[in-house]
């Protein structure tokens, strides 16, 4: 089974490693989700971010979110929350694993 990582890598979904964390920066976020559910994949939620100046990084538990198995929302609304997050969100790590 594939990483996130390397699934990112595959699709050419832009992303960054960051203190072991894989990191998709906000204007990208609408695709990732896009691909992550066209693929089929399990896709548990995702945990915000910003990407301080100091490369340090502020997680914001408030803006992540996270499914029971087969409680995925449907793609407007995820996209739709994600759009509604505050400025200060500038990525995300989403959690999802390839089935195969």
């Amino acid at each position: 089974m594939a990483s996130r990582r390397e699934l990112l890598e595959a699709w050419e979904v832009p992303h960054e490693q960051h203190l072991g964390v894989t990191l998709v920066a906000r204007k990208h976020a609408a695709a990732c989700v896009k691909r992550i559910l066209g693929e089929s994949c399990a896709f548990h939620g995702y945990d915000a971010f910003t990407l301080l100046p100091d490369d340090k990084l502020q997680p914001h538990s408030d803006w992540s979110a996270s499914w029971p198995a087969g409680g995925i929302p449907p793609l407007r609304q995820i996209i739709s929350e994600l759009e509604a997050h505050p400025a200060e969100v500038t990525h995300y790590d989403f959690v999802f694993e390839d089935d195969d």
